[in-house]
């Protein structure tokens, strides 16, 4: 959105819905500003395995529910509740889809060093095995490192089916 057309939303709280009438009378000049009771009180977000079956998942939106730049003002009935009502704007947001671009990036680099440590684990895995003899606590050792390893491919191994 631009910042010319970003509406300013006064999320008004549900015990305090009876002032949803008196601030969209003082609002109704505002064409930027829209009063909205709240109605959720907790997230109701679904993980992808609660979606509905056959419901395709479209594009991802990237919007953001953030402080408005802005705070209109207050009719003076409602001016004691002032710290109550929330002003905040849906934003396109750039940053999200930079910090996620960034995010990518990063995991990217963190599976390498993960990949660069198992390597290690596997040289010192093998340094153990040749090894004549092995301590109890050295064989341990080596078949911890041996379970990591396995663990680690398997892992992998489902990440990218």
């Amino acid at each position: 959105m631009t910042e010319h057309s970003a509406v300013v939303y006064c999320l008004v709280p549900p015990d305090l819905r009876d002032l949803s009438e008196v601030l969209n009378r003082h609002f109704h000049d505002y064409p930027d500003v829209e009063v909205l009771t709240e109605r959720r009180s907790g997230e109701e977000r679904r993980s992808g395995k609660e979606r509905r079956s056959g419901a395709e998942a479209g594009p991802e939106r990237r919007t953001v529910l953030a402080p408005a730049k802005r705070r209109p003002p207050l009719p003076d009935a409602v001016a004691r509740y002032a710290d109550r009502l929330a002003f905040v704007e849906l934003r396109e947001d750039e940053d999200a889809a930079a910090a996620t671009e960034h995010l990518r990036d990063r995991v990217k680099q963190l599976e390498g060093e993960v990949d660069d440590l198992l390597g290690a684990l596997v040289r010192a895995a093998d340094d153990l095995r040749g090894l004549r003899t092995l301590s109890p606590r050295r064989f341990l050792a080596a078949r911890r490192v041996e379970q990591a390893i396995e663990r680690q491919r398997r892992r992998g191994l489902s990440e990218r089916e």
